[in-house]
Order: structure tokens, then sequence, then C-alpha cells
């Protein structure tokens, strides 16, 4: 049996890949600050707020003992993260960018740690959900930009790391494209002075060419069914590059 594990779960991609992933042989973990209510025997919510400095891991390891089982995979897509705070780099609240960078960066190296020591004899399939931010610069979003190549750094050294112990433990950086999203909604409302990139998102909206989270969650989950022989890749939705082999 397969352990999935998603962050974030309770909206957006998130919420469309917990829910997508049910119903087959695996156990779905959804890890937010909200939960949605779901139980059973396969499935299960941990209310916790990763951007906290407090040890979380603790609770994680915890839920995982209710399960007995030898996984035959583990498989975890880091999916929390904000797109905010937004704004002229001079302009930004030391506050705001602290948290930010603590949910963004920090949480899912921490995640990715534990999950290495959790599991060290099980093959494992580590996916950061990655955006076009994360190597392209947009006026205004300096914390989300650098947080998001933090990110995918993150999943290159994690991957070169496994490549040389010869470790079943395949990394991939999935961009799903712009998503029809509550962070979407929330920063079409910025105006175009404080973040220009806003105009290219509400047209975007107006002309009906957001991603629907359902289908980039379905892509996702039909990737991670097929064999991974790089043990870094990236995708971008309808679109892949392999980097290392």
């Amino acid at each position: 049996m397969e352990l999935l594990i998603v962050s974030g779960h309770s909206s957006g991609l998130g919420r469309a890949l917990f829910e997508a992933a049910q119903g087959s042989d695996r156990v779905v973990l959804g890890i937010s600050r909200r939960s949605l209510g779901s139980s059973g025997a396969r499935v299960a919510e941990i209310s916790l707020d990763l951007a906290s400095p407090a040890p979380w891991e603790e609770s994680l390891d915890r839920i995982c003992q209710k399960w007995q089982a030898p996984w035959r995979r583990v498989v975890l897509i880091n999916n929390a993260g904000s797109a905010l705070p937004v704004g002229p780099t001079a302009t930004l609240e030391p506050a705001a960018i602290i948290a930010a960078m603590q949910l963004n960066v920090v949480a899912p190296l921490r995640l990715f740690r534990w999950i290495l020591q959790k599991f060290p004899e099980t093959p494992q399939r580590l996916v950061a959900i990655s955006s076009g931010a994360a190597t392209k610069a947009y006026p205004s979003w300096a914390v989300y930009c650098s947080s998001k190549a933090a990110l995918r750094m993150q999943a290159q050294v994690i991957a070169a790391e496994m490549e040389l112990l010869q470790r079943d433990v395949k990394v991939l950086a999935y961009e799903p494209g712009v998503i029809a999203t509550p962070m979407q909604e929330q920063i079409r409302q910025i105006p175009a002075q404080d973040f220009p990139a806003s105009t290219r998102f509400r047209d975007l909206h107006e002309r009906g060419e957001l991603i629907d989270p359902r289908d980039a969650a379905q892509a996702l989950l039909q990737l991670l069914a097929e064999p991974q022989t790089a043990y870094f890749k990236e995708h971008r939705y309808a679109h892949v590059t392999e980097v290392k082999k």
C-alpha cells in the first residue's frame, strides 16, 4: 500500500489532489491549518501550522503510528504555500516576509527532511509544487519568486544527494500553471501599480484560461503513476523537461 501526503490540502490544488487520490490502494494524509472533516480507514487529516517554528514533526510521527503497514511507496506532495506578500520590495513588512519564507521555504525543507528520516528504506517520490516564478522575476513579487526559486533548488539538491546514495527517492518539480484558486482571486484584486502581473492574471480569468485544479491534480497523479528514471525531473502542465538522468 502507498502512503500519499499532501500539504496545504484544504483548498485549491491541494484539495483537488487530496480528493482525487482517495479510493485507490493508498492511504491519503492531508496537512493544513484547516480541516475538511474527512476521515476513514485510508484517509486522515492533521491540522498544523507549517509556518510555525515549533517542532510539528512530532505530530506527524504520532499520526503515522496509526498505520502499521509496510509501505510500498511514500509520496510527499509539498503544495502548501503563499503568494503573499505582494508589493514593491521597499514597502514589504519584515513580519510578512518572515512568515511567507517560513511557509514557502523552511516548511518544505523540514517536510523533506522528516520523510527522508522517517522512511529510510522505503521508495519515495517527493514533489515540490513549483511555478514560473521560480525562474522568472516578477516586479513586486520578490518574496514569492525567491521562495519558489529556493524550493526548486531544494528539490535539485535532494535529488543529487539521493543519486549519490543510490536511494530509490526521485524528486519532481511540478508546475501546474495558473490555476483557478482562492489565492488567484485574491491577487487579481491587487492594483496594477502595486503588482503589474495582476493585469495578466485578470486577463487570463476574463478569457476563461485559468486551469481547473482538478485537471492539474489528475495530471500530477498520472505522472506519479509512471516510472521515473531521472532523480530530478521538472514537469510543467502539458510540458515536460528532463533535467538530470
